[in-house]
């Protein structure tokens, strides 16, 4: 599972959080430090990851930062995946 950011103030401390839930959940978390949002998507692809997370705001202010997730071959998610995640997190 790869993680990268942008460089926003709140992104290391949200990929640390990312990378500490994926190993409670038993994933082993590689950090790719700061890239793009299609590098870290890129870089799904090549590694062949089963994961990939990036903390970015892309175009929004950058209080509003927030994660993308890509799947294998470094495809964004559905949106039904993204809904059903977003649903787990409200449970807790």
């Amino acid at each position: 599972m790869l993680v990268g950011r942008d460089t926003r103030a709140s992104g290391a401390a949200l990929a640390a959080a990312v990378a500490q839930g994926l190993r409670a959940g038993g994933a082993e978390p590689i950090s790719l430090g700061v890239l793009p949002t299609p590098a870290v998507a890129r870089a799904v692809r090549n590694r062949n990851a089963a994961l990939g997370v990036v903390i970015t705001a892309s175009h929004n202010p950058a209080s509003d930062n927030g994660i993308k997730f890509f799947g294998p071959g470094g495809m964004k998610l559905t949106d039904e995946d993204e809904l059903a995640i977003e649903q787990l997190l409200r449970r807790r």
